[in-house]
C-alpha cells in the first residue's frame, strides 16, 4: 500500500510541475514544489521535509529522484 501511495505522489508531482503549479493536494495533504538549484525543484511535505527532487532537463524532460 505504501508503494502505491509513493507512486501516486510521484505521478502527481510530475503532473503538477509540468502544468506549472507550485502546490497540489494529495489525499488531503498539500505538497509544495519549491526551487532548489539551477534546474532542480524540491517536493515538500507541509512540515518542509523533502520527499522528491525534480530535475528539469529541458524539452519537457523531467527526472524524479526519491530522497
Amino acid at each position: 500500500m505504501a508503494k502505491q501511495i509513493m507512486v501516486k505522489a510521484q505521478n502527481e508531482s510530475l503532473r503538477a510541475y509540468l502544468r506549472g503549479k507550485r502546490s497540489f493536494k494529495l489525499f488531503g495533504i498539500t505538497l509544495t514544489i519549491q526551487h532548489a538549484h539551477d534546474n532542480e525543484y524540491q517536493v515538500l511535505l507541509p512540515d518542509l521535509c523533502e520527499i522528491f527532487r525534480l530535475q528539469d532537463c529541458g524539452s519537457g524532460n523531467v527526472r524524479l529522484y526519491v530522497v
